[in-house]
């Protein structure tokens, strides 16, 4: 396996195995959003909501770090970037606005190996 993918699998052994011993469940956190507003938290080192369910057209994302080191926000579409904010220090938030067509985005904190460690979500958009 080379480095890149093998330190990837490692990370996502080691989360798993630390969801297990502090009694989480394997389901992720999903939320519909209602209106133009949707509020995200940002933890150390997993996004509530993990899965989102929106309708197409503008979205405004509240982000809120609710962590103790610093996060920051990307959202993409088939690799192709839709909105990020900077860096945002502990109990801080930023608003991110992205117009929506139907499909899957991922969104993560690129910070360090954040994404990695557990980072990330889905927003489906239907």
């Amino acid at each position: 396996m080379p480095p890149r993918r093998t330190s990837r699998l490692l990370a996502a052994v080691t989360v798993g195995a630390l969801a297990l011993a502090s009694g989480c469940g394997n389901q992720p956190s999903t939320q519909t959003a209602t209106g133009s507003l949707q509020t995200m938290f940002e933890h150390d080192f997993y996004f509530d909501p993990q899965v989102l369910h929106a309708t197409p057209g503008e979205l405004t994302l509240q982000i809120v770090n609710r962590g103790r080191i610093p996060h920051n926000f990307r959202i993409e579409k088939a690799g192709r970037e839709v909105g990020r904010t900077s860096a945002l220090k502990p109990g801080r938030s930023a608003r991110v606005t992205v117009k929506l067509t139907r499909g899957d985005y991922h969104y993560f904190c690129s910070v360090g190996n954040h994404e990695e460690l557990g980072l990330y979500g889905t927003l489906v958009v239907r």
